[in-house]
Formats: structure tokens, sequence, C-alpha cells
């Protein structure tokens, strides 16, 4: 039941939040952003993720806000799919990411993964430009699990993962 309630919670959430409103904060139509050039995926290296502790929102309605890095290693731009940064109103702030991520939870000694509904509005193609770092934020759930690990898809299809974050170590859940 604890599940149901946090995928049901996380996808009004999402439709509260992010998407399909026209006030409030919610993402505007996205625009496509310039193609990225042709570029050979198996020489790039994938983007990094690293938990680096409580995002500044800290405690909501059952969830502890963890703050997330992501740094692009690569002398050339790497997409992901996401909100673009001027689809809120107001914008994003800078060095702020809003991707759509996918959640693991380590339960019982296995990962499950747990699913959102992301709304369109706003969503696209987003690239993080050579070199560049960003933040974002994940509301974990006061919960079962063990750890939790957050993967983000980048170019050409392919996901890379954050190093699992232990329950335990995440302050005051």
């Amino acid at each position: 039941m604890r599940r149901f309630s946090f995928v049901l919670l996380m996808t009004l959430l999402t439709l509260a939040g992010i998407g399909c409103q026209e006030n409030g904060g919610a993402p505007k139509t996205a625009e496509e952003p310039p193609a990225t050039p042709e570029v050979n995926w198996d020489e790039v290296s994938p983007p990094e993720i690293a938990f680096r502790g409580l995002s500044q929102d800290q405690i909501s309605y059952g969830y502890t806000h963890l703050l997330f890095e992501v740094t692009n290693p690569n002398s050339t731009p790497v997409p992901y799919i996401g909100y673009t940064r001027d689809s809120y109103e107001p914008p994003l702030p800078e060095g702020t990411i809003s991707p759509l991520y996918s959640v693991e939870f380590l339960r019982d000694g296995a990962w499950v993964a747990e699913t959102y509904g992301w709304c369109g509005m706003g969503r696209g193609n987003v690239e993080l430009a050579p070199l560049e770092t960003v933040t974002f934020d994940f509301p974990a759930p006061h919960d079962d699990w063990e750890s939790l690990r957050i993967g983000i898809d980048w170019g050409n299809g392919r996901t890379v993962w954050s190093s699992p974050v232990p329950h335990a170590s995440i302050e005051p859940l």
C-alpha cells in the first residue's frame, strides 16, 4: 500500500507541479533546441550524477528532497530528455535542470523501478553544455527502501545511473 500511495502521490505532484497547467509555475510548450551534430556516442563519456545532500526544500508531505548534481565531462554537448529552462514561468534558476529521471529503490536486496507519469507539456530535448555542472532535486519518500539510485537517459537512448544512496545516510529520514 505504501508503494501504491507513493506512486499515486508522485503522479499527482507531477501533474500539479510540473505539468499540464497553464499557471502556477507549470511548463509551457518547449521549443526544440538546435540539433546536436552527429556524434559517435561510443566515444563520448556519459554524464556523471552525484548525490550532494538535502536540497533547500528539505522536507514536504512525507518526502525529503535530495539534491543531485549532473556534470558533462565532455568537450561536446550531451543531450537528455527533460523540461527546458524556459518552459517554466518563471524560468528555472540558472544551474538547475528538470530531467525526466528514472528511479530505482533497493528493497529486500533487489532493485525495483518506480514509474512516474511525466507530462508532455514543456518536455523536449535538452543539452548539457560541454563541462557544465547543474543540479536537480528528487523527493525521496519516507518509505521502506534500503538505497535509491537516479537514472537519466542521455545521448541516443542510453541511461546513466547515480551511485546508490543509502537510506540510512539521509537525514532526517
